[in-house]
């Protein structure tokens, strides 16, 4: 028998129908939307024939699709936005991912991981034309047997054609300044939330409440390819990346790859680093005489992740080091080394994959 899963206390109906306050959403119909939907050509009065089409530009982070959505409804062009708010057994995303779709056949984010998006963008461009809102259930115990999930799961999707721009807008704003927000949809409405403790707050029957947290920050420090391989990689996953360097070349490159680059005078300096809760530091020295002021630093952020690259006899030689700083055994505790999930990566690009997999598992940890 298949379970759908929902939020922490995420009640559903019949047929996973959500209920609001005012009563369940419109569910599905038996008929799927056609492959292409017509528009008439307000010049022309012929009829267009619009295929969706995914804006691999914008990032997959919520900050970089609610952007999309934002700058989109601010120049004129009217936009949806898709919900998963139920899943029946798996699914490649979870509850609460979004999807963008714009009135002009584009959309920013997914909600199968390619599978049946195109098929949900068409499903919002019917709900822009009536502007109504629709919950749609696709894959399994879904009525479109045609809109299969290869993982054999479904998921229950709400779309809101005109979402509140002001609740959107709050959203993005938060985010861009790295605090955690939420959204509260309802039957009816979309309210904007921008209490941290709104982002942890459970789903129930009334409403469903989607989380937002900031993008993962990455601060590295360090020098040579260590650095600028891992620079180049986390920002091509679309993080938030700063480096620091004493060397200025490397700082440059940095900076060329779309990261924040500041150059380190001499070892006294002690940098502001700017952490918060979701944020990751990384120290890439193989001169560990640069690492004390940074560290001290990072001990007093709230960093989720700091590490340190080095054999084990370096690492102990660090921690040694930053006793005589006056560092806590707690504090030291939290300096992982040597870093990276696979041990004793000789190659940059290697010790860059395998230490980003070790700090998105942590964030994982973390957030679980």
């Amino acid at each position: 028998m298949r379970r759908p899963q929902v939020g922490p206390t995420f009640s559903a109906a019949e047929n996973y129908a959500i209920k609001f306050p005012s009563g369940p959403l419109t569910g599905c119909s038996p008929r799927a939307p056609d492959p292409k939907l017509a528009h008439p050509d307000p010049d022309t009065h012929r009829t267009q024939m619009i295929d969706p089409s995914p804006v691999h530009s914008v990032g997959e982070h919520p900050e970089d699709q609610l952007r999309f959505l934002v700058d989109r409804v601010d120049a004129g062009v009217r936009c949806a936005l898709v919900t998963i708010v139920g899943i029946v057994d798996s699914a490649s995303r979870s509850l609460g991912t979004q999807m963008v779709v714009t009135q002009d056949g584009r959309y920013a984010g997914s909600v199968s991981s390619g599978c049946i998006d195109g098929s949900v963008a068409n499903f919002a461009l019917e709900s822009l034309k009536t502007g109504e809102r629709r919950r749609v259930q696709l894959g399994a115990g879904s009525n479109y047997f045609d809109l299969q999930l290869p993982c054999g799961g479904g998921v229950d999707l709400l779309i809101v054609p005109d979402p509140d721009i002001e609740a959107i807008a709050g959203v993005v704003e938060s985010l861009g300044e790295r605090s955690a927000c939420a959204l509260h949809i309802t039957a009816d409405a979309i309210r904007f939330s921008d209490s941290a403790a709104d982002a942890d707050a459970p789903t129930d029957a009334a409403e469903f409440v989607v989380p937002y947290r900031p993008k993962l920050r990455l601060i590295l420090a360090g020098r040579g390819a260590e650095l600028t391989f891992f620079c180049k990689l986390a920002v091509s996953c679309g993080f938030d990346v700063a480096a620091f360097s004493p060397d200025e070349v490397d700082v440059e490159t940095c900076r060329a790859f779309g990261a924040a680059g500041t150059h380190l005078a001499n070892t006294a300096q002690t940098p502001d680093l700017d952490a918060d809760p979701w944020t990751a530091i990384v120290m890439l020295f193989h001169d560990h005489d640069w690492e004390p002021g940074i560290l001290g630093a990072a001990l007093s952020s709230d960093a989720f992740y700091i590490g340190a690259l080095g054999s084990r006899k370096t690492h102990a030689n660090r921690l040694e080091t930053m006793r005589k700083t006056g560092a806590s055994e707690s504090d030291l505790k939290r300096i992982s080394g040597p870093i990276g999930l696979v041990p004793s990566m000789r190659n940059a690009t290697m010790l860059a994959i395998s230490t980003l997999a070790e700090v998105v598992d942590r964030l994982n940890q973390r957030s679980a």
